[in-house]
């Protein structure tokens, strides 16, 4: 599989360069739906992916076309920091060079595409548009799901024993095999399909109409094959937040009555208010896990608070769990904190925080597109912040979320620079400064 992997591989990258900004990025994220990210191909001292080669390939596309470079965004330097004190945390920790190649590595797959997906919106000098090339592969992910979970056998079956250590058992859950899809594990490809959905819906917030409702179906059906209760929980998050589009009014107090009542159920009851998620779970068992991981990762911090664990493991932490022998680090906040400390996590939740932040100012915006954006664009990331209560982000949903956070700063950009050129346009009056590449005509903002 490696001359393959290296075919779709260099084929991704010469179409990122050649093609028009969003129609490469609509090319790149069908590809990294349907094709395994595991599948690398080793060129010392890194391994190239699709993935990754896909990425430089946006990268230099957005470069050859850029008419001077975006403004800096606050969320840009949280995100970049993150990486960048997670190296730091692996050398200071004395961390074995397979920890900090890792963690090097792990750059490509969430940096790289991140800069390359903020640089090609900046390029396009256009809104994002739902690409019908995105449906056609949300289809595709689905019947691929379905088939999986309903005939207990997957297309990707001979990709997976090219590798079997990679991956898990069959697992089953209420009489259906858990659709893995082109990631090792079901729960990931649920969180996988759950961003892909998020990014429809961003891409079709130029109108929001029946084909919007058929693309993010088929997201939701392929989540929904994961079998899952984090992704099918973050799916009707996703859709429960965007729909208070049509009410506006009510986000205020529906936030104002969501917080003081988890405050009411944390103070009234006997438990911490996250151990309740037992009971929306298919598994019970799972859940609890979940919530005694929260606090045992608070009871362990002042072991890690710095750095990290570096090279140590947390094999110690089993006493204080359910007793295995490996401790599965099943939230994506404890696993950044134990990765790199606490610096590291503040970073990583600043970058999401910066992200909803533009999603806000998108949405107060009064452009019917750019208050669509901001609701598609912060539903997805609450979405699946919540969601990370119960898994870290590896493989195709780590990819998948840089991408979605790189269209905050990129789209709030967009709508300042259209609406600089509208307020110079109404004084009859010329901008003393303007962005060279976003203060363009910005096409779709008008609708």
């Amino acid at each position: 599989m490696t001359a393959v992997t290296l075919a779709i591989s260099v084929l991704v990258l010469a179409l990122g360069v050649v093609l028009r900004p969003q129609l490469a990025l609509a090319v790149y994220l069908s590809m990294a739906i349907l094709w395994p990210e595991y599948m690398r191909v080793d060129v010392a001292p890194i391994e190239l992916s699709a993935h990754r080669l896909g990425a430089v390939g946006l990268l230099l596309g957005a470069a050859i076309r850029m008419r001077g470079w975006p403004r800096p965004h606050i969320a840009d330097a949280f995100f970049i920091a993150w990486w960048i004190w997670g190296i730091l945390a692996k050398l200071i920790g004395g961390a074995p060079s397979g920890m900090v190649s890792t963690t090097i590595g792990r750059g490509l797959d969430t940096v790289l595409i991140y800069l390359a997906v903020r640089l090609s919106i900046h390029a396009a000098h256009r809104t994002p548009r739902l690409h019908p090339l995105l449906i056609v592969a949300a289809m595709g992910a689905m019947l691929l799901a379905l088939y999986e979970t309903t005939a207990n056998k997957s297309f990707y079956d001979p990709l997976f024993l090219s590798d079997p250590g990679r991956f898990d058992y069959p697992m089953f859950r209420h009489g259906f095999m858990r659709a893995k899809g082109s990631t090792a594990q079901p729960i990931y490809w649920g969180v996988a399909m759950l961003l892909f959905a998020g990014l429809m819906l961003l891409y079709a917030a130029p109108k929001w109409g029946v084909r919007t409702a058929i693309a993010c179906g088929f997201a939701l059906v392929g989540a929904g094959a994961s079998w899952s209760s984090g992704p099918w929980i973050g799916c009707v998050m996703l859709f429960a937040v965007a729909a208070m589009y049509w009410c506006r009014w009510a986000v205020k107090p529906v936030a104002v009555t969501v917080v003081l009542g988890l405050i009411a159920l944390q103070l009234a009851a006997n438990r911490n208010v996250y151990e309740f998620a037992m009971f929306l779970g298919l598994d019970r068992q799972t859940a609890w896990y979940r919530g005694r991981l929260i606090e045992v990762a608070i009871m362990k911090l002042p072991e890690y608070w710095l750095y990290g664990y570096g090279s140590e493991t947390v094999t110690d932490w089993a006493p204080l769990l359910d007793g295995r022998r490996k401790v599965d680090l099943v939230n994506g906040f404890v696993y950044t904190a134990v990765q790199a400390g606490l610096p590291a996590l503040v970073c990583y939740v600043g970058a999401k925080v910066s992200c909803v932040v533009c999603a806000v100012k998108l949405a107060k915006s009064g452009v019917p597109t750019c208050v669509r954006q901001g609701f598609a664009l912060g539903a997805a990331v609450l979405s699946i912040s919540f969601v990370e209560m119960s898994v870290g982000l590896f493989s195709t949903p780590l990819v998948l979320h840089a991408v979605l956070l790189a269209h905050g700063p990129a789209l709030l950009a967009q709508y300042q620079a259209y609406a600089k050129r509208r307020a110079a346009a109404a004084t009859n009056a010329t901008p003393e400064r303007e962005e060279r590449g976003p203060a363009r005509s910005i096409r779709g903002l008008q609708t």
